[in-house]
């Protein structure tokens, strides 16, 4: 089984700490990256020119993001299938976005795909690239909009499959803390969503505080810290992704021994999860390979194909919205990869219950930074596509 796919090494430049510091102070200014080929040059025969809009930076989940699809586009380029690839990102400023997603519509481009800072602030834009034809696909973070479609995870099931993990683990009773991400972007929404309606069947779970750790993990040990400040008796810390390094700092720093928290499918955390004996956690893998998912299936409806009956589900934020493909989780990640284990049900029979032991062998030589995942396979999509 395969967990791990190596970054190009355009990639893995992106995701270390100097590259990545400096990619956000180039992205507050609204840059834009080429992946060759004339910007002029449209979908007539030389290739698309295809934008990604990007909603927030200064985490290694979004640099690996851009890598992956800067990967894919450059691969795309050398089959002559996209000219141009531009690339804008913005630090979660609605307004900003706004107006890098209106220059690449001036720029003429064929397609845009879109990890919006905001769900209910686009239909603008949305208006006027369906006017000039362009395609839009929103990826990652929902967006509910006629005549467009969304490629993301099932994040609902994010902090679903976590929170009937930590009850379980606490015995259905006890007192925890949550770290969530973005206040707005919808996929924390939704994992909130999920958290909650698990927390229902569990009374005896007392939730002492939620806090925004915004996807950083310098705002999580310092949410964190002020947890332990706080409250004496922490059974157990529901954290997001790109957090749970943060959340443990802060531990080891108030002299508190670690309890059941929600962790990382990064390999730095994996490894010093690995490493520590006493921590138990589990990980889901909401790899950033999704962005490079979402620009294989922008090119795919650029060039004619259709998805097949059945294939598009609801709009997780509109049920009466079929437009969204949704990518099944791969892994849940624990020390024993329990497949038959109670937070393994209601979910997509696909995703697989694997051991944090085989995850680790499997991505030797990875970096820290980078995340457990695979980009999703020409075949897997041809079985999705109808094809002209």
């Amino acid at each position: 089984m395969v967990f791990y796919t190596p970054t190009s090494t355009r990639g893995r430049a992106a995701i270390t700490g100097a590259a990545l510091a400096a990619a956000a102070v180039l992205a507050l200014g609204g840059c834009t990256s080429t992946a060759g080929g004339d910007p002029a040059s449209g979908g007539d025969g030389e290739g698309f020119v295809i934008g990604v809009a990007n909603g927030q930076i200064g985490n290694t989940w979004r640099a690996q993001y851009i890598a992956e699809i800067e990967a894919v586009a450059d691969e795309l380029t050398e089959e002559g299938v996209v000219s141009d690839l531009i690339v804008a990102s913005t630090n979660a400023d609605v307004s900003e976005q706004l107006s890098q997603l209106n220059d690449m519509l001036t720029r003429g481009v064929d397609a845009i795909m879109v990890n919006p800072v905001s769900s209910t602030a686009l239909e603008p834009f949305i208006e006027k690239a369906k006017a000039q034809g362009v395609l839009v696909v929103v990826n990652d973070n929902a967006a509910a909009y006629d005549g467009t479609y969304f490629v993301g995870y099932p994040q609902t099931d994010y902090w679903t499959i976590q929170t009937r993990w930590l009850a379980e683990t606490l015995g259905g009773e006890g007192s925890i803390v949550t770290v969530g991400g973005v206040a707005g972007m919808t996929a924390d929404e939704l994992r909130q969503q999920g958290a909650a309606a698990v927390l229902e069947d569990f009374p005896d779970i007392d939730v002492l505080a939620e806090g925004e750790g915004e996807w950083s993990q310098t705002t999580a040990e310092s949410v964190m810290s002020s947890y332990l400040s706080a409250y004496p008796d922490i059974d157990g810390v529901l954290v997001q992704e790109v957090m749970p390094e943060g959340v443990l700092r802060a531990f080891e720093k108030a002299g508190r021994d670690y309890v059941p928290t929600t962790g990382d499918y990064n390999y730095g955390f994996l490894r010093k999860w690995q490493e520590q004996p006493e921590l138990d956690s589990i990980a889901i893998t909401n790899s950033p390979h999704i962005g490079a998912d979402g620009v294989k299936i922008m090119v795919r409806l650029l060039q004619g194909q259709t998805f097949k009956e059945g294939e598009l589900t609801a709009n997780p934020l509109d049920p009466e919205l079929v437009n969204a493909f949704l990518v099944p989780y791969p892994y849940v990640i624990t020390r024993e990869g329990e497949q038959d284990a109670a937070w393994m049900e209601g979910i997509s029979p696909t995703t697989t219950a694997v051991t944090l032991d085989e995850v680790i062998a499997d991505g030797e030589g990875a970096e820290d930074g980078e995340s457990v995942g695979v980009t999703i396979s020409d075949d897997a999509l041809d079985a999705v596509f109808e094809t002209k």
